[in-house]
């Protein structure tokens, strides 16, 4: 085998995986088809809230909180009735001091 045939060879994989981590943390790793967590968003605050102001433009909304953040990371929270997750996207990605509302993906093991 020539020299640097190996390094080429054990690079090339490396490198392939982490092009894929990029996509995968949006996709939840599967490419966009990853599954929804049934009637879940996850939502960010735009700057740090008390739990009390966050559980109070949630609650009015008309969200259930199913997870609190640790850290500064989102809440879980479960829509009201009959929402899509397209419609809860956008009702509570409006509201004040939300930096972001996303759908939350199933993790699906590897």
């Amino acid at each position: 085998m020539r020299p640097g045939l190996g390094i080429f060879f054990l690079l090339v994989p490396l490198l392939m995986m982490a092009g894929c981590s990029a996509n995968d943390a949006v996709t939840g790793g599967t490419g966009g088809s990853a599954p929804l967590a049934g009637g879940e968003l996850l939502v960010q605050f735009a700057d740090p809230v008390s739990d009390e102001e966050a559980s109070r433009v949630l609650e009015s909304a008309g969200a259930t909180i199913l997870g609190r953040p640790v850290g500064r990371g989102p809440y879980r929270i479960g829509l009201p009735g009959g929402m899509t997750p397209e419609e809860g996207v956008e009702r509570f990605g409006s509201l004040p001091g939300v930096r972001y509302a996303e759908p939350n993906y199933a993790r699906q093991p590897r």
